[in-house]
């Protein structure tokens, strides 16, 4: 009997996955300037239907030369993301996960662009986007992080 292996994300420590904060700080900020841009080709789009001038719209073909540039800049990104051990969870929130251990138990570390560190995690079983706050953080329900202080009390 031959046993089939798969590879899949490593299993990193928490101060791995920080210690890759700047480049995931620029791949975040790479991967909203291409939301944006998605977005700005979709109204251009919506526009070029509606707008029957071709001289004041863009054509079909450029708006679809320019999305296919997206998307090989996003298959770029992803593909930083996963040399970088992490995996695109949700492009929206541009929320990246590594493969770890929070309290002896395998978890996904969350990150999202904006973050100075990873504060967040998710049961390995748990929802994509699903984000706890690790041992020594809170998560305030408007998304920002905040540190509790040794001997602080939460409420």
């Amino acid at each position: 009997m031959s046993e089939t292996v798969t590879s899949g994300p490593p299993i990193m420590k928490l101060d791995e996955v920080n210690a890759r904060l700047p480049l995931l700080k620029r791949i975040g900020e790479d991967l909203l300037q291409v939301i944006d841009k998605k977005h700005l080709l979709i109204q251009q789009s919506h526009s070029a239907h509606a707008n029957p001038d071709p001289q004041k719209s863009p054509t079909k073909l450029t708006l679809r030369g320019e999305f296919r540039q997206l998307e090989q800049q996003l298959d770029q990104l992803i593909a930083e993301i996963t040399a970088l051990g992490g995996t695109l969870i949700d492009l929206q929130t541009t929320t990246l996960e590594f493969l770890g251990e929070v309290d002896g138990n395998l978890a996904w570390f969350s990150w999202q662009a904006g973050e100075d560190c990873i504060r967040s995690w998710r049961p390995v079983d748990g929802e994509p986007g699903e984000r706890l706050a690790l041992p020594g953080f809170v998560l305030e329900s408007s998304n920002q992080d905040v540190p509790v202080e040794d001997g602080e009390v939460v409420e």
